[in-house]
C-alpha cells in the first residue's frame, strides 16, 4: 500500500488511489521527470526472479501506438511487480454499458476499426503479443472520441501464446477458458492461443455494446444478426458474428483480415467514391467499345488507342485508390490532353467527367480553389443528366468557387443545383461555403448545424464541420468543430488541420502537462496520416517535429534521416534534423545539418522558403551562434 505524496521508484509521486483490481490497488501518480500523470498498478504477486531478465518487459515497454497507453516502466518491489503507464482520461466501455448507452453504427465501426488496428500491431510484434484480456472494462473511450486498449497484466505473465492461465468470464475465448482450466488443474494441454483468441474477445465486447447483454459461456449465444436486426446493418453484424464463432478455425485468421472485411462495407471516403466511379465508368466504356471492333473503326477510334486508353485509365484508378495526388494529376491530365484519347472521351462522358473531377480534387487538396473550380465546372458541363455523381459535381464546383472568392458564380451553381434537384443537405453545405466567403461566420455555422441535424452522409457532415471550423480564428473555438469532423471522417484534410490546431494549442500552454496532452493528440493525427498510402512529406515532417517536441529525439532522427534520402534539397528536413541531433546531445551532427540547412535555405527561391524572421530560421540562427557553424 502506498501513501499520498510517497515517492515510488525515485520517479513517481503517488497522488491517490483510483481503483482496485483483482491483483491489487491502482494509483494515480505524477511522473516527476516527464511532468505528467501516470497510472501505477500491481500486476503480479509472489514474482520470482529478476525483471531485467524478462524479454517481455522490453517488448511491452517498446510498444508505441495511438490507441495504446505508453508503458513507461516495470518496477519490482519485493516479490510484487508494478507497471507504470499513461493515465488515459475517459470512460470505460463497461460504464457505458451500465448506463444502457445506445451506440450508432458509425461510432461502433470507428471504434472497431481502431481496435483492430491495435491488435494487428500487437500481433505483428516478434514475438507476437496476445492481449488475452479484452473486455469492456479494458477499453477506454477518450474525450476525443477514440478508444484506448489498456491492461496488459496477463500478457506480462506469459507473453508467449500458451502460457496464459487467467481469463475474464464472458469475454474469454472458449479455447482460452479450456487452457486456463487445464493449467489450474495441472493437466497437460496442447492448446495454443493466437490472434483469433483476441478477435473472439473483441467481438464479445461489441456483442455486449450492441445487445446490452453479456455473452454466455457456451454455444447458445444468439447471433447478433438475429437479436440486433433492424438497428444495425446485417453485413456489420455478420463480421462480429464470424469473429465470435465458437471454433477458432471459423473466425478471421487475423486482425488484418477482419479489418479488410470491415473496410469492404459501404465506404464514405471521398477518394474511394471517386475510385468506384472511375472503375464503374471504365467497365461501361469497355463494354460499349468492345461490343464490336468495326464500331470503333467507324467512329474514328483505333483499337490500339482504346487499349492504351484502358491501360492508362486503370493506372489512374489505382492512383486514386492509393491517394497519390501527384500521380492522379499527372495521369489524369495525360488522359485529358492526349490527342489519341479525345474521340474516346467524347463518346464516354461519364469517363470524361470522372477524370476531370479526380484532377480537380488534386488542386482542391492543395487549396488551389480557382484551378479546382475550373475542373469541377468542366466536369459538370460534360456530365450527362443521369450521371450518378452529378450532385457531388455541383457541390464541389460551388464550394471551390466560393472558397476561391467567386461568390457570384458559386451562387449561380447553387441555383442550377437546386433546379436539378440535388439534396437539401448538399445545398446547405454550399450555402455554408458562400456565407463563409462572404464573412458571415454565424450564418455558415447555422447552415452547418442544419446539415448535421438532417444528414446521415458522414462525408458530407465532415465537410460541413470543416467549413464551420474555417469560420472561426481562435484555436479553442476551431478545435470542437474539427474534432466533430473527425467523428464523421478520418480524411487527410481533417487530420492535418487537427494536428496543426493541437500543436498551436500546445505552444500556447503555460502548463507542461496541458501542452504535452495536446502534443500527444497531434502525434496521433500525424501517425495516422503517415500510415496512409503515399504519406505526404509535410505529414512525415510534422510527425518528426511532434516526436521531437515530446522528447523522443531518437525517433525524430530516424524519421528525418529517411526523409533526407527522399528530399535531400529540402532545407526544412535538414533544419529539423539539426534540432533533433542537438536535443540528443550530438553537437557535431547538429552543426553539420544546421550548416547544410542554412545553405539549402539560401539556395531556395525567396518565394518558396520561410522568411528570415520565421521561427524555423531564427531557431537555426540561434543554433548557429551556439555551435559556431
Amino acid at each position: 500500500m502506498f501513501r499520498a505524496n510517497e515517492i515510488f521508484g525515485g520517479t513517481y509521486r503517488i497522488e491517490r488511489e483510483i481503483g482496485r483490481g483483482g491483483t491489487g490497488v491502482i494509483y494515480l501518480a505524477y511522473h516527476l521527470r516527464l511532468q505528467k500523470y501516470v497510472v501505477i498498478k500491481r500486476i503480479l504477486s509472489n514474482f520470482e526472479g529478476s525483471l531485467d531478465a524478462r524479454t517481455e518487459v522490453d517488448i511491452l515497454k517498446n510498444l508505441h501506438h495511438p490507441y495504446l497507453p505508453q508503458v513507461y516502466d516495470f518496477l519490482q518491489y519485493g516479490r510484487e511487480v508494478y507497471t507504470v503507464m499513461d493515465y488515459i482520461r475517459g470512460q470505460g466501455f463497461d460504464r457505458l454499458v451500465e448506463q444502457h448507452a445506445v451506440f450508432p453504427e458509425k461510432s461502433l465501426q470507428r471504434w472497431l476499426r481502431q481496435l483492430l488496428e491495435v491488435l494487428d500491431y500487437l500481433h505483428s510484434q516478434r514475438p507476437s503479443v496476445i492481449h488475452s484480456d479484452i473486455k469492456p472494462g479494458n477499453i477506454i473511450l477518450t474525450p476525443q472520441g477514440n478508444v484506448c486498449l489498456i491492461d496488459f497484466n496477463i500478457s506480462l505473465d506469459g507473453i508467449e501464446a500458451g502460457k496464459i492461465t487467467g481469463f475474464s468470464q464472458y469475454y474469454a475465448a472458449p479455447e482460452q477458458v479450456s487452457l486456463a482450466q487445464a493449467k489450474l488443474a495441472g493437466r497437460p494441454s496442447g492448446i495454443r492461443l493466437d490472434a483469433r483468441t483476441d478477435l473472439y474477445s473483441l467481438a464479445a465486447t461489441f456483442y455486449t455494446l450492441i445487445s446490452g447483454q453479456v455473452p454466455v459461456s457456451d454455444r447458445s449465444n444468439p447471433p447478433l444478426k438475429q437479436i440486433a436486426v433492424g438497428r444495425y446493418t446485417p453485413d456489420f453484424l455478420a463480421i462480429l458474428d464470424r469473429a465470435m464463432a465458437w471454433e477458432p478455425e471459423r473466425r478471421y485468421r487475423s486482425a488484418k483480415k477482419m479489418l479488410a472485411a470491415l473496410d469492404r462495407l459501404k465506404r464514405q471516403d471521398h477518394r474511394y467514391r471517386t475510385y468506384v466511379v472511375l472503375q464503374a465508368v471504365s467497365w461501361l466504356s469497355a463494354a460499349a467499345f468492345l461490343a464490336g471492333g468495326v464500331f470503333c473503326v467507324v467512329r474514328g477510334i483505333r483499337v490500339d488507342n482504346l487499349e492504351q486508353y484502358r491501360a492508362a485509365y486503370r493506372q489512374l484508378s489505382w492512383a486514386v485508390e492509393q491517394g497519390n495526388d501527384s500521380e492522379i494529376q499527372a495521369r489524369g491530365e495525360a488522359l485529358l490532353q492526349g490527342e489519341a484519347y479525345q474521340a474516346i472521351l467524347e463518346q464516354t462522358p461519364a469517363d470524361h467527367s470522372a477524370i476531370l473531377h479526380a484532377v480537380g480534387d488534386c488542386y482542391y487538396n492543395r487549396e488551389e480553389y480557382a484551378a479546382a473550380a475550373g475542373y469541377y465546372q468542366e466536369a459538370l458541363e460534360v456530365a450527362e443528366p443521369g450521371d450518378s455523381e452529378l450532385e457531388l459535381y455541383y457541390e464541389d464546383a460551388a464550394i471551390a468557387l466560393a472558397l476561391s472568392g467567386d461568390v457570384g458564380s458559386a451562387e449561380e451553381v447553387l441555383d442550377q443545383a437546386a433546379a436539378a434537384g440535388i439534396s437539401g443537405s448538399r445545398q446547405l453545405v454550399i450555402q455554408a461555403s458562400i456565407a463563409l466567403r462572404s464573412g458571415d461566420g454565424a450564418a455558415c455555422r447555422q447552415a452547418v448545424q442544419q446539415v448535421l441535424d438532417a444528414s446521415t452522409d458522414t462525408e458530407l457532415c465532415a465537410r460541413a464541420c470543416l467549413l464551420a471550423a474555417r469560420s472561426l480564428t481562435a484555436a479553442e473555438q476551431v478545435l470542437p468543430w474539427l474534432e466533430k469532423a473527425r467523428e464523421y471522417d478520418l480524411s487527410r484534410e481533417v487530420l492535418r488541420r487537427l494536428g496543426a490546431v493541437y500543436m498551436e494549442l500546445a505552444a500556447a500552454q503555460t502548463r507542461p502537462y496541458a501542452a504535452r496532452q495536446y502534443q500527444q493528440q497531434a502525434l496521433e493525427c500525424y501517425r495516422t496520416l503517415c500510415g496512409y498510402s503515399y504519406a505526404a512529406l509535410e505529414d512525415r515532417l510534422n510527425l518528426a517535429v511532434v516526436q521531437l517536441s515530446l522528447g523522443d529525439a531518437d525517433e525524430a532522427i530516424r524519421q528525418l534521416i529517411a526523409l533526407q534520402h527522399e528530399a535531400p534539397e529540402d532545407y526544412r528536413v535538414a533544419a529539423n534534423l539539426a534540432f533533433a541531433y542537438d536535443a540528443a546531445g550530438d553537437a557535431q551532427n547538429a552543426a553539420s545539418c544546421g550548416s547544410r540547412a542554412l545553405r539549402l535555405w539560401r539556395e531556395t527561391p525567396a518565394t518558396d522558403r520561410d522568411a528570415e524572421d520565421s521561427e524555423l530560421v531564427q531557431n537555426l540562427r540561434q543554433l548557429q551562434q551556439r555551435l559556431g557553424f
